[in-house]
């Protein structure tokens, strides 16, 4: 349930059922990706930590909670602070015993794996333990999120847009490497479904999954999610570089009663029957931007006429922001939106050249093209 109490209650019996024991300063990394208006599936949710937060104390942890800022556009910023303020966490920054860290300012400390370089917190690595508190999310980008991708908020603003230009696969198994949490969490309390990990729906499952393995869980997670574990590409990635082959769950997948009730996620976002957006491997740069201009451009009545005439009765139109894979095919008359789209898509098309693109640019550039 959301009652903190019984959250705690789970968390006792899934440490136990893994073998772990909280004890010193335990260094914990939340989810907080959602910008607002935040649902319950985009974020852990205070009566998770709550939960997780009576369990810790009464061990007699001292806790760190790490997060980042999130990325964003060049007219919208989303800093630590303002990420702490709208997930409801800035009362734990005055607990005793308990500490909010900014991860974008925290020392760090270079991790090597193979012929790259990550740069880890040293909160993370100097603590007695570090626990991973994923949200069980689809997303439209990697399939799904949850342990292995909820690292990516261990790194700093350059890097997670670095990931996003390389392609996010091998990076984030990479990190599986250079960052190994002692226990992970993932909170399917409300999860969500369909297109995440910002357009889905939330799901009410009333599930929380624990495990001291990264691989092992998320695939036990994927297949109960109706998916084929080596379809995602960054699990089998993490999967290859740890030397942890992916469980053969394909019995248990079979049981239909085992299995989460959860809608994929599509590769492209459409809207009505004629308008589609295709996010690729896109930040959250652009997506952002692209987002909070539509959101602009529904305020006003001329605005949403355009949105509902390009949605449903013009040309056929695709905007694209992000580095197009090949599997990534346009439809109709083709926009992009930011370099990477710019750059990565040879095809005919208009294009936004802007990186990263500010909502106001992108605002008045599909306000002329809609």
């Amino acid at each position: 349930t959301k009652d903190p109490s019984d959250v705690a209650w789970a968390i006792r019996k899934l440490f136990a059922a893994v073998g772990y024991e909280p004890s010193g300063t335990v260094f914990v990394k939340p989810n907080l990706s959602g910008r607002r208006p935040i649902t319950e599936g985009e974020n852990t949710t205070v009566y998770f930590m709550d939960g997780l937060l009576t369990v810790l104390r009464a061990h007699g942890c001292t806790v760190v909670i790490g997060h980042s800022s999130l990325l964003g556009t060049r007219d919208r910023s989303y800093p630590f602070e303002r990420v702490v303020e709208d997930a409801g966490f800035r009362k734990y920054g005055v607990l005793p015993h308990t500490a909010l860290l900014d991860l974008d300012t925290a020392p760090r400390r270079d991790v090597a794996v193979g012929e790259r370089v990550y740069s880890i917190p040293e909160a993370v690595l100097e603590a007695d333990s570090y626990i991973n508190v994923a949200k069980l999310k689809t997303h439209m980008e990697t399939g799904v999120s949850l342990c292995l991708k909820n690292q990516m908020g261990l790194m700093s603003g350059s890097e997670r847009i670095r990931f996003h230009r390389e392609g996010l696969d091998v990076p984030i198994g990479e990190l599986a490497v250079a960052c190994v949490p002692t226990v992970n969490l993932v909170e399917g309390i409300v999860a969500m479904e369909g297109n995440g990990p910002h357009h889905g729906r939330d799901k009410s499952l009333g599930v929380v999954f624990c495990g001291t393995d990264m691989v092992e869980l998320d695939a036990a997670i994927v297949t109960r999610m109706g998916m084929d574990p080596a379809a995602i590409g960054h699990l089998q990635a993490a999967a290859r570089l740890t030397g942890h082959p992916l469980p053969d769950l394909s019995a248990t997948s079979r049981d239909a009663d085992w299995r989460l009730d959860v809608a994929p996620a599509e590769r492209t976002l459409t809207k009505g029957q004629r308008l589609h957006v295709m996010p690729t491997t896109s930040c959250s740069r652009c997506i952002t931007a692209l987002d909070r201009a539509g959101r602009e451009m529904r305020r006003s009545t001329a605005g949403l006429l355009k949105l509902a005439r390009a949605s449903l009765m013009s040309r056929e139109t695709t905007i694209i922001i992000g580095k197009p894979r090949d599997e990534d095919v346009p439809r109709g008359r083709v926009i992009c939106v930011g370099r990477c789209a710019c750059a990565g898509y040879d095809g005919e098309a208009e294009r936004l050249h802007a990186c990263p693109p500010a909502v106001s640019e992108v605002l008045g550039f599909l306000e002329a093209r809609l």
